[in-house]
């Protein structure tokens, strides 16, 4: 995958090292001397870019000063206690959601198949998405936006000709029974899909009929209460009258399992919805994604646990990413690219950044965004494959 941004997201696992070199996999948190003044300097440019961001210090909120001073905490205690230091999860999580608010995680609209080279919100990743500029032109038609009736449920991308691919929980608000261990499409739901829905688009062009469920992770997923041990990932296909008018499937080359390591790019392509779903503050929101929801957009980040790294992941293939998502976000593709700014896919985004403010402004850690990582789900892929298979031949 291609090479770290300047401005890694946390302190903990990034800012001991210099800016830009992604940690190996075999690189140990032990065997890297914690950099004492890149602490110190990396903090001091996060609380300059949220203030900045806010339009002034008097215009912090509360729980933004909040998250600073627990940045501030968590700095304290790498610089005393090494790489290694046990931070508790609101004080990672406060190093995270500081990067959400000084707009070093943009989610960039898409417009005409493309990001604006000039949005200013491309931050210090405007050169390297000018680079991109043609494959972005080339993936982004394939991914689209699932509808329910016309609203906005979820994401899917084209996995195989005629075959969108999703989130279980986006098929289950489809499905006639959403606790079944098989899906299967309701016919009181009316179900489509859309490859449009760009930023400042007057018509979201074509949507296309979502006809059946044909695989899924066969267990209920709870949106609430993210369970590792589940596959939540579907398959759905698409009415076969408008298979000639349909996108290509997205390249089926994946990120290898040795290049999913913490530091590492990725990029996300999906839908996040409204603002309002979210318990992020609602200023930090708006400043970061503008008034439009449910459009396209094309969000930078990196892996911030690499495979094995996520508490209860028993099947070894759920990744932790840092890139902007909200609910609607959910069965976006995960992207990379290669030496050669050729497109290749690190999986399925299926889960989101929570974060809860209580009456005190006391912050409860809820998690980070997750995606499924396909370099180790061989088997699960074949099934998938089959199915798609055995439906043709039906």
């Amino acid at each position: 995958m291609d090479d770290a941004p300047r401005l890694p997201r946390t302190l903990k696992t990034a800012l001991h090292k210099p800016a830009g070199v992604a940690k190996s996999a075999t690189e140990s948190a032990e065997a890297v001397p914690l950099d004492h003044d890149m602490v110190r300097a990396s903090l001091a440019a996060l609380d300059e870019h949220l203030v900045k961001a806010a339009g002034g210090r008097s215009e912090l909120t509360d729980a933004d000063r909040h998250l600073a001073d627990l940045g501030k905490t968590a700095a304290a205690k790498l610089l005393t206690e090494g790489a290694n230091a046990a931070l508790s999860p609101p004080e990672q999580m406060a190093l995270e959601a500081i990067a959400i608010a000084d707009g070093s995680r943009p989610a960039l609209l898409i417009h005409n198949g493309a990001i604006d080279p000039r949005d200013e919100k491309a931050g210090e990743w405007a050169d390297k998405l000018k680079i991109y500029d043609t494959v972005i032109r080339a993936v982004s038609p394939r991914v689209g936006r699932i509808n329910n009736g016309g609203r906005h449920v979820g994401t899917g991308w084209m996995i195989r000709p005629g075959y969108i691919v999703t989130n279980r929980h986006v098929a289950q608000v489809l499905s006639k029974d959403p606790i079944a261990a098989k899906l299967e499409l309701s016919p009181l739901r009316t179900a489509t899909v859309g490859f449009g829905h760009e930023a400042d688009e007057s018509d979201p062009g074509p949507q296309y009929a979502i006809k059946e469920i044909i695989f899924s992770g066969d267990q209920y997923i709870d949106p609430q209460n993210t369970n590792f041990a589940l596959l939540d990932m579907a398959v759905l296909r698409m009415d076969s009258a408008d298979k000639d008018k349909l996108p290509a499937a997205l390249p089926s080359v994946f990120v290898a399992e040795r290049e999913i390591v913490t530091g590492a790019n990725l990029y996300v392509l999906g839908y996040p919805g409204p603002t309002a779903g979210s318990s992020l503050p609602q200023k930090t929101l708006l400043r970061l994604l503008g008034t439009q929801s449910s459009v396209k957009r094309f969000s930078p980040g990196e892996i911030v646990l690499p495979l094995g790294g996520v508490s209860g992941d028993a099947p070894k293939r759920t990744i932790a990413h840092d890139a902007t998502t909200l609910g609607g976000s959910s069965g976006s593709a995960v992207l990379g690219f290669d030496e050669t700014r050729q497109p290749r896919l690190v999986g399925l985004h299926f889960g989101g950044y929570e974060v809860l403010y209580g009456p005190s402004g006391e912050v409860e850690y809820r998690g980070r965004n997750f995606a499924h990582c396909f370099a180790t789900m061989a088997e699960v892929l074949a099934k998938l494959d089959k199915a798609i298979v055995d439906d043709r031949n039906r």
